[in-house]
C-alpha cells in the first residue's frame, strides 16, 4: 500500500456507524449539564477579561476587550450549537479535508506577507478580508478528529511497526513540524500530549511503543529547551525567581503577589492591582492570577472545580460513547482541556515553568475560544448517542452522560 494511502486514506467501512443494537442508534437529548458548566466558565472569563482590560491598550472604555471577547463568545456558541446538532460520526469522512486545511493555514504562517510575529513567535495569520487567526488552535481540533478516525480505521494493525507506528509518527511529525518552527513549543507540547493520550487509548497494548514515544518526546523537548536561551531562562525563573526579580523572575514574582494579595475571598471585582501593567499577560496567560487576586482562594477554586466538572462529564462520554471513533474524539478533547488547563494554572502558581498557553474558556483570545467551544459542541453531539443502560433502581433504561 502506498505511504500516502497509509497516511491519509480513511475507509468508510473502517469507521462504522454503531449498528449492532437498536439502542445504540437512539438519538436523545444532549448533555445539558455539560452545556451549563461551559456557560458558567465563559461567563467567569468574560467578567475577568472585562475587569483585566481596565488600562490595556488605547481603548477608552473599561469593557473594550470585554466587548471583543463577547463577540467571540457569540461566534463560538454558534459553532457549538451547530456541531452539537450534527451527527458527530460524519466528521470522520471530512477529517482528511479538515487536517489538510489546518496544515495549509499553518504553512501560510511562513509567508512574510501573511504571518504575523507576536512576542517572538510567528503564530498569527492575517488573511485578506478575514480577522487575524491563530491556526494552531484550529489545528488541535482538526488533528484530534483526523487521528481518531485514522486510529479507528487502523484497528489492531496500529500495533505493527510498519503499518501503525511509523505512519503514526510521520503524521504527528508533519503537524508538529509546522508548529515548532513558529516557534510555539507550548502548543506543540500540548498537541503532542493529546496525541499520545489518544494513541494510548487506541487498540494498542504494547507498552514498549508508549515508552518509545515518551522517550522520543522527552529527548526532543530537551533539545528544544537547550536550543533557545529564552526557554532556558524560563527554567531558571522557575528554579530561582528571587535571584533576578527585575529580570527573568519578574513575571513569576508578580503572579505570586497577585495570588498572595487575594487571600481567602479576594480584593473584590475590578480591584486587582497587579493588572495595572505588573502582569505582562493579565488577560491571557495570567488570567487565573487576576481571578485569584479579585475573588481570592474561593474564586480560584470555583474555576478549578468547574473545569473538573467539565472533564468529569467528558470522561463519561469517553466511557459510554457508542463507538471507538466517538470515544477517541472525546478522549482527545478532554485531554486538550485538561492538559492546557493544568499547564496554565500550574505555570501561574509556579508549580512548573511558564509556557504561555491560555486557560480554556476563560482567557482572552478568539481562536482558542472558538475552537474550544466547537470541540465542546462535538462532545455534546457524542452525548446524543451515548449508550442506554438499565438503572439500578428500576427496570427502565436511562441515558449515561
Amino acid at each position: 500500500m502506498p505511504m500516502t494511502e497509509t497516511l491519509f486514506r480513511i475507509r468508510k467501512k473502517s469507521v462504522p456507524y454503531p449498528e449492532s443494537t437498536a439502542r445504540q442508534m437512539t438519538r436523545h437529548s444532549p448533555d445539558y449539564l455539560l452545556f451549563c458548566i461551559t456557560s458558567l466558565l465563559t461567563i467567569i472569563g468574560l467578567i475577568a477579561i472585562t475587569s483585566t482590560a481596565t488600562l490595556d491598550s488605547d481603548l477608552n472604555s473599561l469593557s473594550g476587550f470585554g466587548r471583543r471577547h463577547a463577540m467571540m463568545l457569540v461566534i463560538g456558541f454558534v459553532f457549538l450549537l451547530i456541531f452539537q446538532s450534527l451527527d458527530y460520526r460524519h466528521l470522520a469522512r471530512w477529517s482528511p479535508l479538515a487536517v489538510g486545511l489546518a496544515l495549509l493555514l499553518l504553512s501560510l504562517l511562513f509567508v512574510p506577507a501573511l504571518g504575523i510575529e507576536v512576542n517572538g513567535a510567528r503564530s498569527w495569520l492575517n488573511l485578506p478580508f478575514l480577522p487575524t487567526i491563530q491556526p494552531s488552535e484550529f489545528a488541535k481540533l482538526a488533528a484530534i478528529i483526523y487521528l481518531a478516525a485514522w486510529l479507528t480505521a487502523k484497528g489492531n494493525t496500529i500495533r505493527s511497526i510498519e503499518t501503525g507506528i511509523i505512519p503514526f509518527i510521520l503524521i504527528v511529525g508533519i503537524i508538529l513540524g509546522l508548529i515548532i518552527p513558529q516557534p510555539d513549543i507550548g502548543t506543540a507540547f500540548i498537541l503532542a500530549s493529546i496525541i499520545g493520550c489518544m494513541f494510548f487509548t487506541a487498540n494498542t497494548t504494547k507498552i514498549i511503543h508508549i515508552l518509545l514515544l515518551a522517550i522520543s518526546g522527552a529527548i526532543v523537548t530537551g533539545l528544544l529547551i537547550l536550543s533557545a536561551p529564552y526557554r532556558w531562562q524560563r527554567i531558571l525563573a522557575f528554579i530561582s525567581s528571587e535571584s533576578d526579580p527585575q529580570g527573568i523572575g519578574y513575571h513569576t514574582i508578580q503572579l505570586a503577589n497577585a495570588f498572595g494579595s487575594g487571600g481567602l475571598i479576594g480584593q473584590g471585582l475590578g480591584l486587582s492591582r497587579q493588572k495595572f501593567y505588573y502582569l505582562p499577560a493579565a488577560k491571557t496567560d495570567g488570567i487565573i492570577a487576576v481571578i485569584g487576586e479579585e475573588t481570592g482562594f474561593v474564586g480560584s477554586m470555583i474555576v478549578i472545580l468547574l473545569l473538573s466538572a467539565l472533564l468529569w462529564r467528558g470522561w463519561l462520554l469517553v466511557k459510554n460513547a457508542p463507538d471507538m471513533f466517538g470515544s477517541l474524539v472525546a478522549t482527545g478533547i478532554c485531554c486538550w482541556i485538561a492538559i492546557q488547563s493544568g499547564i496554565n494554572i500550574a505555570g501561574a502558581t509556579n508549580l512548573i515553568p511558564l509556557t504561555g498557553v491560555p486557560l480554556p474558556l476563560i482567557s482572552y483570545g478568539g481562536s482558542s475560544l472558538i475552537s474550544i467551544l466547537t470541540a465542546i459542541g462535538i462532545l455534546m453531539s457524542i452525548s446524543r448517542y451515548t449508550v442506554l443502560q438499565k438503572s439500578n433502581n428500576s427496570n427502565e433504561k436511562r441515558i449515561i452522560a
